[in-house]
């Protein structure tokens, strides 16, 4: 029993040696296969850093830009609905509908790249605590876009602010509210000028020298120009209102920047790199599989060396 313990040991202890043995030469063969086939592998990254090179030159400029905007009728997530379905437009290259919802020519949609939006509180930057995100306006929103040519964002401006205030939610919200702000200004108006009037009485009472008698005057002249001056301040809102009634406001436009945000050099010279390391590895692979098979082949079947058998 146990002498055939001890024979167990022994034959694992030999399998344990033969696998680092192994372990060894796989790493050997590894570092000769590289040597005998270094100037493939040199060739290879080489010809991929080529390429990666010029991809880079060859590659059309795109640039980015960004709009800030607010509305005062659409949520953002409302905005980001329109703008996901111009980018999903732009995506499949359907010009001919983008140009369409845009009101624009098919050749100014044709560069752009893509187009997205989001929430000045999801941009805004973390280090900004929550007291002071939670003061920034919910309809201010950022929208931007890449294009393959800077000179023509000012028509994708346009663009993009007709096709956000030319939708049926925007339009039916803006006819309702430009009907009440003119309703509210009449009334307004209606107001000043019975006050007006009654101002008007007054002083004709103080002029004949009723003023004094308390019974005669039930109102402080003071107090109805008082009135009056808040009813005006109230009308001059309103006629702001009405001349900013467009939904869209632009805060900011876009900028036509003169560097582009791709391509890259280094991402292109590590694609290239990259790529072609993997590729070289490949090819030394089958080189070293074909060389030891054609060795195999010309060593005779007698001399082929026999595995250790362990008893």
């Amino acid at each position: 029993m146990t002498l055939a313990m001890n024979k167990q040991e022994n034959n694992e202890r030999h399998l344990f040696k033969d696998d680092e043995i192994d372990l060894s030469i796989v790493a050997l063969n590894i570092v000769n296969a590289i040597r005998r086939n270094l100037r493939i592998l040199m060739f290879i990254i080489a010809l991929g850093t080529l390429v990666g090179i010029i991809r880079f030159f060859l590659a059309t400029p795109v640039y980015e830009t960004s709009m800030v905007a607010s509305s005062r009728l659409m949520t953002n997530v409302r905005v980001n609905n329109l703008i996901t379905t111009l980018d999903n437009l732009v995506a499949e290259r359907n010009d001919f509908h983008l140009s369409k919802k845009m009101r624009i020519n098919p050749n100014l949609t044709a560069r752009l790249v893509s187009i997205h939006s989001e929430s000045i509180k999801e941009k805004a930057d973390q280090t900004i605590v929550d007291a002071e995100r939670a003061k920034m306006d919910d309809n201010v929103f950022l929208i931007t876009i890449r294009t393959y040519d800077n000179q023509v964002i000012d028509s994708l401006e346009k663009g993009i602010l007709y096709y956000l205030q030319h939708n049926e939610y925007v339009e039916k919200r803006t006819i309702i509210q430009k009907h009440n702000l003119e309703t509210l200004r009449e009334r307004v108006r209606g107001e000043v000028k019975k006050l007006d009037s009654l101002r008007f009485s007054m002083n004709q009472l103080i002029s004949k020298g009723i003023g004094g008698n308390s019974t005669m005057l039930m109102s402080d002249p003071a107090s109805v120009n008082k009135d009056i001056m808040m009813l005006y301040e109230k009308e001059l809102k309103i006629n702001e209102e009405l001349e900013l009634i467009d939904d869209i406001q632009v805060i900011q436009s876009f900028t036509p920047f003169t560097k582009p945000v791709s391509p890259d050099l280094i991402k292109n010279l590590a694609i290239g790199t990259g790529s072609s390391l993997i590729l070289a590895l490949i090819v030394i692979i089958i080189f070293e599989a074909r060389r030891s098979f054609r060795k195999m082949q010309d060593v005779p079947e007698g001399k082929l060396k026999q595995p250790k058998e362990y008893v």
